[in-house]
């Protein structure tokens, strides 16, 4: 992740003095501890405040917290109820950056009210009593009605669930009470200052829709070949730095004072489109597209949707998958799939928020595309440890680790395919093809299982590429009928990507010494059959020998 302070635009400069102190609510979040860390390198003295503890690793500012306060931080551990006295925590503030609340689609509104709305009118009338100069809200763009077009800060507001009514809610409550005050001499004036980013996404993140990066993580680990996905309702995105830099542009900016202002990207993407960027950031294989499910298609689902067991067997399945990720990948993430009901209703409609009110003050994000800012946001949770990677070093690393016994061989097949042209009148011409593998079983092929081993190797294929590099997987099925498949990847010299898939039947009692014959097919990134093969295997195989005695050698 590139630095804060060479990534950040130029933004107009707060108005208050370095030195003074500015309270952060939620100090222990994403934001909040973006927020954190860019107002100390301002100068600023920070109290923060949240129910977590003070993380033991300051991420976006020093590498080790310090064990004692430092000049210009003070923590402090506070779990908020109706009704407690907030005076000390906005005590000599110049402002209130709020940024605490309950992130949660399937509690009610009165379950969330506490957190997401009295919180936030006892801390703004507590400011308002401290003479606090400014306080900023941070609510969010999901507070919009569904409907089709691009929502403006005047578009109506309609919350669908209980956390998109509160959002609304203490929006309302925060103007009114600063209408009471206005009207009231006797009382001190405290401007305020709304911002709804859409989905929020980026280094820190650990909500929302951070939970959508576990899911290619855990589908990576069961197939290596990922479908792509088409269509859907297409939404906005909004980077963690660029929330952070739409607070700083309105803090302390009377342009500011009084208003709301949207914070997104520049792009609107569908959802297959997002969900194929996370995949693409990975580094996973991509198949051909197949097209997200229309409204009509999602209505045949609904009992599903409304069926609370359905939903709990769903939840434990993601999460004992997700679990067997990090155990076999050895991380230790605080991101969580989410599968929520509520969730599955923000894929219904499009939700498209612009952002010109904030670029007027002089905001620009600096990740216009989440397809970009997905791939930076990636890599930050690779470097922590909370996501796995998938790149060709990584995976043989992990084998390496993950290797108790098992055998790896190698062997040649020769044959033709036959592809199909357009410039012979639909004949297929026969095509000299070669196939030089490495196959390697972690565990030894027994009886009565199905067992996956990894293919590596090269090809070569008449016409169409010479001496391509594959990777894939293969499967020795030991129960009838008895059988291995073949499944990998490979690009040619134009780096367009194709697929083949084969199976051969084997002899059970020596399936890895029977040779026999490989029928397959070729299909582009397309989905569209180029080829058939039929191969033989000219020997049986070579170099056969123990996992167990590879390490040794090593």
């Amino acid at each position: 992740m590139a630095q804060i302070t060479d990534t950040a635009p130029v933004l107009p400069t707060p108005s208050y003095a370095p030195g003074s102190r500015i309270l952060v609510t939620g100090a222990a979040g994403g934001l909040g501890q973006h927020l954190t860390a860019r107002l100390r390198q301002l100068g600023f003295r920070v109290r923060a405040l949240d129910r977590m503890p003070r993380p033991a690793i300051d991420l976006f500012y020093d590498q080790a917290a310090p064990s004692d306060d430092s000049d210009n931080l003070e923590w402090i551990h506070f779990d908020y109820s109706p009704g407690d006295d907030l005076s000390p925590f906005v005590q000599d503030c110049v402002a209130v950056i709020h940024t605490a609340a309950t992130v949660s689609l399937s509690e009610s509104f009165n379950e969330l009210r506490a957190d997401n709305v009295t919180f936030v009118e006892e801390l703004y009338e507590a400011a308002a009593r401290a003479n606090v100069l400014h306080f900023i809200h941070i609510s969010c763009a999901s507070v919009y009605r569904a409907d089709r077009g691009v929502h403006t800060e005047d578009s109506p507001v309609e919350g669908f669930n209980g956390y998109e009514q509160t959002k609304i809610a203490s929006e309302s409550a925060l103007t009114r009470h600063a209408q009471a005050n206005s009207a009231d001499e006797s009382t001190p004036q405290l401007p305020y200052t709304i911002l709804r980013p859409a989905l929020l996404y980026g280094p820190g993140c650990t909500s929302m829709a951070a939970s959508m990066v576990t899911i290619p993580a855990i589908l990576g680990g069961m197939i290596s070949y990922l479908p792509g996905l088409s269509g859907g309702p297409r939404t906005n995105w909004c980077h963690i730095e660029d929330a952070l830099n739409a607070v700083i542009t309105v803090l302390g900016n009377p342009d500011a004072f009084g208003r709301c202002f949207n914070v997104a990207d520049n792009a609107a993407l569908s959802f297959g489109e997002v969900l194929t960027a996370i995949a693409d950031a990975y580094g996973l294989d991509v198949g051909p597209s197949v097209p997200f499910p229309n409204a009509s298609m999602l209505a045949l689902v609904t009992p599903l949707i409304d069926n609370d067991s359905a939903f709990d067997i769903g939840r434990h399945f993601m999460r004992q998958a997700w679990k067997r990720v990090q155990s076999r990948h050895d991380l230790k993430s605080p991101l969580r799939p989410r599968l929520d009901r509520s969730a599955l209703f923000y894929v219904d409609d499009d939700s498209i928020v612009i952002a010109n009110e904030l670029q007027k003050l002089g905001w620009k994000p600096i990740w216009p595309s989440f397809q970009r800012g997905i791939i930076d946001t990636i890599r930050w949770y690779q470097e922590q440890g909370w996501v796995p990677r998938f790149d060709r070093q990584s995976q043989v690393e992990l084998l390496d680790a993950n290797r108790h016994h098992g055998i790896v061989y190698t062997e040649e097949l020769h044959g033709f395919a036959h592809v199909a042209t357009q410039s012979n009148g639909g004949q297929q011409p026969q095509n000299a093809t070669a196939f030089q593998l490495e196959l390697e079983w972690p565990t030894i092929p027994r009886l009565l299982a199905v067992t996956e081993g990894h293919i590596n190797g090269s090809l070569t294929i008449d016409g169409l590429v010479h001496n391509a590099t594959l990777q894939g997987i293969s499967t020795i099925r030991l129960l009838p009928p008895f059988q291995m498949t073949y499944e990998f990847g490979f690009v040619d010299e134009n780096q367009n990507s194709f697929r083949f898939c084969g199976t051969r039947k084997v002899r059970g009692l020596l399936p890895l010494r029977s040779p026999g014959q490989l029928d397959g097919h070729i299909i582009n990134h397309r989905g569209e059959c180029i080829a058939t093969l039929s191969l033989q295997t000219t020997s049986p195989p070579t170099k056969l020998l123990p996992l167990l005695t590879e390490r040794l050698r090593a």
